[in-house]
């Protein structure tokens, strides 16, 4: 509670308070998301998930801001974790996301937390991670169009 006080107090201080600020959260200690967008440039409408249902996605990870003439998509994505199933839940948000991408009709800007390691450059440990996550191989990794 005491943190949540403070991040609003900051929030009505400048110079956050020319913004207005979205959340999305499943779980004040897991995953979300948050966009800050300069009151002077409100979206004409603001979704969390990657469909057109109501509600927000699942683990807080989508805050979608609609311009007239662009979109500005905030992405905390699931990263490949260290099991099979984790793997396929991320399997399963970039086929979401990639429908997503294909359908859009004007410019996407994509923000966020990609989570995207291209090489083993952008990974710490990546002999720990392929032993912990086989299905984890070159040909399985990544983000839609990447």
């Amino acid at each position: 509670v005491a943190s949540r006080q403070m991040i609003r107090g900051a929030l009505r201080r400048a110079p956050f308070d020319q913004y207005n600020v979205w959340w999305s959260l499943e779980d004040k200690k897991y995953a979300g998301t948050a966009m800050l967008i300069k009151a002077s440039t409100p979206p004409a409408r603001v979704r969390h998930r990657l469909d057109d249902q109501a509600g927000h996605d699942k683990d807080g990870r989508v805050i979608l801001a609609e311009y007239d003439n662009l979109l500005v998509l905030n992405t905390y994505v699931p990263n490949n974790g260290t099991n099979s199933q984790s793997f396929l839940r991320r399997k399963d948000w970039e086929a979401k996301a990639e429908a997503f991408v294909k359908a859009v009709d004007k410019p996407l800007v994509w923000i966020g937390d990609l989570n995207v390691a291209h090489t083993d450059n952008d990974v710490t440990h990546p002999e720990f991670f392929r032993k912990q996550c086989p299905a984890a191989n070159p040909e399985n990794a990544g983000q839609p169009g990447f």
